[in-house]
């Protein structure tokens, strides 16, 4: 059971989006076993 309002939630992931415009994309948290060949940011 969540015990958080879907409101604050809303204000999370648009505070990561507006983030995301202003610095070039989203980042790629799981590299895999070859980091920097399978990146694309921005997705």
């Amino acid at each position: 059971m969540l015990s958080f309002p879907l409101e604050k939630v809303r204000e999370v992931l648009d505070r990561g989006r507006v983030d995301a415009e202003a610095n070039g994309g989203f980042r790629n948290l799981h590299h895999g076993l070859l980091p920097g060949e399978s990146e694309q940011p921005g997705l």
